[in-house]
């Protein structure tokens, strides 16, 4: 059923209802609301500027006004996105063909059976936006919108963004992006304590793109049990950016490209070498919970901009849980370096785990001289990390002429520990140095009343204040 409405195109395609073999079950499809607007604003689908540069807008249309397809799920039955939808859609004026965005949302019950990467939908909303919000239950079929095209440029025939924001999920599984200009999963939640992990993998080459991953404030915590936890979450990046040039004595060098932003998520366990990043131009995790963190769960290798900043980790089983990898000169090019020393910057700085050690993060050189080693090690910024345990003062290395023994060293002089004196938080240096803090955890316990009958863990803390200090520490690092 279509209807005209004043600078709208109203479709409306009625409930699919079958019957299953024999039997006396029937299935019912949802129906979808689906709108052609004009003149709609970035505002009106939250598109950053970097997605809006992406679109390739038509007859005229910009980032100031475009045309939208808006899809909204009506009733609480089960709805399905599948590659038939463009059948639905209307074939008179305003052409839906022109459209710069696609938005699916509103849904209490929606399953995804997007197989054909290739399909009519994807080409003809060459390099726009998808947009899929605010699910209730959400629960993935098939995905491959998230493909690239065959196309000879790769990016052309396809969404260019893909954006997942407000969605429950009720089962795990695998999202794979190739050339996308930006993918956002926001607000993104897995419901079911035995489902499998939510696999985010993206793959990108071509220069010019500069691709985008966000994955924040979403929720990958089920269960309660710190021994029992398993893994929802997992993410692979790799950036293969490359650069020709007939003047080097080999034609091809990498320029890596790429951001990803993984911020204010909450996760039950990040296993080993499940953040996984090969090249980047910058890779931000930032203020995110982990309850359990396993050996070299962050793996990133020739990431130009590292920054690990204000994470909590509740339980490092194993060191060191992150694994920075630099590589100097893969393609050979002597006259071009691929990642050259004066483009290499980062810091790992204000994360609360419960023991700071030198062995904390590892950093992995190859191909530089050790001279640039040492540069690299003095620009890193590993600093004010907050552990729950004493000071330990004898750990240094006792020479730092080395890029490894300073950065171990950096480490540990830099953290911020208690005081076996005193008791109270600060600077380990200062601590080291005779300069005790004073007691005023102590103060806080006694004017909580946490301080009676309350045993002692190994580490000489008081556990019911990590939740205190946790919390404390997040607000003042978000000042």
């Amino acid at each position: 059923m279509r209807s005209r409405l004043a600078g709208t195109t109203m479709i409306m395609y009625k409930a699919e209802t079958y019957l299953v073999l024999a039997s006396l079950i029937i299935c019912a499809h949802g129906a979808f609301k689906c709108e052609v607007k004009t003149q709609q604003s970035i505002s009106d689908y939250r598109l950053s500027s970097r997605a809006v540069q992406g679109i390739l807008f038509k007859n005229g249309q910009g980032g100031g006004g475009f045309q939208a397809i808006d899809c909204v799920c009506e009733g609480t039955s089960r709805h399905v996105f599948d590659d038939d939808l463009i059948e639905k859609f209307p074939t008179s004026d305003p052409k839906w063909e022109d459209s710069a965005v696609l938005r699916v949302r509103d849904c209490k019950n929606l399953e995804l059976d997007l197989s054909e990467y290739d399909g009519d939908l994807p080409q003809t909303l060459d390099r726009g936006a998808l947009i899929i919000e605010n699910v209730d239950e959400m629960r993935v079929l098939s995905f491959k919108y998230g493909f690239r095209s065959n196309e000879p440029k790769r990016n052309e025939k396809a969404f260019s963004s893909i954006y997942f924001r407000n969605i429950n999920m009720t089962a795990g599984t695998q999202l794979d992006f190739e050339e996308k200009v930006e993918v956002l999963l926001h607000q993104v939640r897995m419901t079911d304590e035995n489902s499998d992990p939510l696999i985010v993998k993206s793959t990108n080459s071509i220069k010019g793109i500069n691709p985008i991953i966000r994955i924040e404030e979403c929720q990958f915590n089920l269960g309660d049990n710190l021994q029992s936890k398993r893994e929802y979450f997992e993410i692979e990046v790799i950036n293969e950016h490359q650069v020709e040039d007939s003047t080097s004595e080999c034609s091809k060098y990498y320029d890596y490209e790429g951001e990803v932003y993984f911020k204010r998520n909450t996760l039950s366990k990040l296993g080993t070498g499940r953040f996984y990043v090969n090249g980047a131009s910058k890779v931000i995790v930032e203020d995110n919970l982990i309850e359990v963190l396993e050996l070299e769960a962050f793996e990133m290798k020739q990431v130009e901009e590292l920054d690990i900043v204000r994470n909590i980790i509740r339980n490092d089983r194993a060191r060191p849980s992150f694994k920075v990898e630099y590589e100097k000169d893969i393609s050979k090019c002597t006259n071009q370096p691929d990642l050259p020393e004066d483009r290499i910057k980062g810091k790992i700085t204000m994360n609360r785990v419960w023991r700071v050690r030198k062995s904390m993060a590892e950093v992995a050189f190859s191909g530089y001289s050790d001279e640039e080693k040492l540069k690299i090690a003095k620009k890193i910024k590993l600093e004010e990390n907050a552990g729950w345990g004493f000071c330990q003062c004898a750990e240094l290395n006792a020479k730092e002429d080395q890029a490894n023994l300073l950065i171990e060293n950096k480490i540990l002089r830099d953290s911020i520990c208690a005081s076996s004196v005193t008791g109270g938080i600060g600077k380990r240096k200062s601590i080291c140095a005779g300069s005790h803090p004073r007691p005023f955890l102590g103060s806080l316990l006694n004017a909580f009343g946490l301080d009676s009958g309350t045993p002692r863990n190994e580490v000489g803390f008081l556990f019911p204040l990590s939740i205190a200090w946790t919390t404390f520490a997040i607000g003042i690092g978000r000042l």
